[in-house]
């Protein structure tokens, strides 16, 4: 079959119609021409394979990683890097018509990140003695003697690998890897077993005015290259403005509430993870600070604590109904609010519209270049 890529969704994949139904390829580009082949049929849509591209896009471009294609890892490498922002910002401009029915009047800014080395964390997977990720759609693992998102020093540490004694004896685990992108600390899980393989069981990254300590089961922003751009557009939009309270909902080992405690008489500093509160301790005390509030609750299933201010970075996941409204009948002046998926994003900003927030600003941070991930900031205001 042969047909025009109309433009690449959420999943990174390009559509072409077929007798007017959709089908979801890999590794095309907006605007060209291809050939293809229909591999699965699911409800209403299907799934095809690329032949060959007939009429190339002038922004395809040769993927840079020996492993692309086979590692589930990337999906964006065959655009120039230009191209992998506008289709994010074209992606996010259509769910927000699509799902929540905005038709956003104005152009999405967006953060720019370095397309390679820089990744603060990775999670390589251990089987039989083989180090590596994920194969695309499967659980068989790509070996890799390095990986283009990471900074060097993972690499050597990966190459380094194949000669541990302690990794060739495990049948099955993970190691959690963690970098500044001079440092480095690796923690081995092994069926609940936990190995250090560095000297180093904590990283300290400086962001702003503040020094975070953060452990490899630590939740962390993953790009180094825009932790202080994130933590400023939050300083931004607080402005001059000085809360009695603000909220921090899961706040992790306290990113974004320690530059918080700047302008509001208390945080609360809410969070789940036991790990992540230890780390948010430290934090808090390495930081000399006295008016952060740590609540460890799952927010999505407790209610909001009251406050004038909300910050809210939930997992992929997103909100729900419940604790939108919950936040929402505290009337804050402000919310803003981080994601990391665009369609749960626009399912809450519906629910948030439903009482009375709107979107006031709005910018994409490539966190992720190379994949169809990116993070949303947004400020939501009455």
């Amino acid at each position: 079959m042969i047909g025009k890529v109309e433009t690449i969704g959420k999943s990174g994949r390009g559509i072409v119609f077929d007798a007017g139904k959709p089908v979801f390829i890999d590794g095309v580009l907006k605007g060209e021409v291809v050939e293809f082949a229909v591999t699965k049929k699911k409800h209403s849509v299907s799934f095809g394979s690329l032949k060959k591209v007939i009429e190339a896009s002038p922004e395809r471009i040769t993927p840079p990683c020996p492993y692309y294609g086979v590692c589930g890892g990337c999906n964006f490498q065959h655009m120039a890097y230009r191209e992998q922002v506008a289709v994010k910002q074209e992606i996010l401009k259509s769910n927000l018509k699509r799902i929540a029915k905005i038709n956003y009047p104005h152009p999405v800014e967006v953060i720019k990140s370095p397309p390679s080395r820089y990744r603060t964390r990775a999670i390589v997977k251990i089987r039989d003695g083989r180090a590596g990720f994920f194969k695309k759609e499967s659980h068989d693992i790509v070996e890799i003697d390095s990986c283009l998102l990471l900074p060097q020093i993972v690499g050597d540490f990966l190459r380094a690998l194949k000669q541990n004694p302690v990794i060739n004896g495990n049948n099955k685990g993970e190691i959690l890897i963690l970098t500044n992108g001079s440092e480095l600390s690796a923690l081995l899980n092994t069926d609940g077993n936990r190995t250090y393989l560095t000297d180093k069981k904590e990283i300290l990254f400086k962001i702003g005015e503040f020094r975070y300590t953060y452990s490899p089961e630590n939740f962390i922003q993953a790009n180094l290259f825009t932790l202080e751009s994130m933590t400023g557009l939050a300083q931004k939009s607080v402005g001059r403005d000085h809360f009695e309270r603000a909220a921090d909902l899961f706040c992790g080992a306290g990113f974004f509430s320690l530059s918080l405690s700047r302008r509001a008489g208390v945080v609360y500093a809410v969070e789940a993870d036991t790990n992540n509160i230890s780390s948010l301790k430290t934090n808090i005390k390495n930081n000399k600070i006295s008016n952060v509030k740590i609540m460890k609750a799952d927010i999505l299933e407790n209610a909001a604590p009251q406050a004038d201010f909300y910050l809210v970075d939930p997992p992929r996941t997103g909100l729900n109904k419940r604790i939108i409204h919950d936040i929402a009948g505290h009337r804050p002046k402000k919310i803003l609010y981080f994601s990391c998926d665009s369609a749960t994003f626009c399912r809450d900003i519906t629910y948030f519209h439903e009482v009375g927030y709107v979107i006031n600003e709005l910018t994409i941070i490539d966190n992720f270049p190379q994949t169809d991930h990116f993070e949303i900031y947004s400020c939501l205001t009455l």
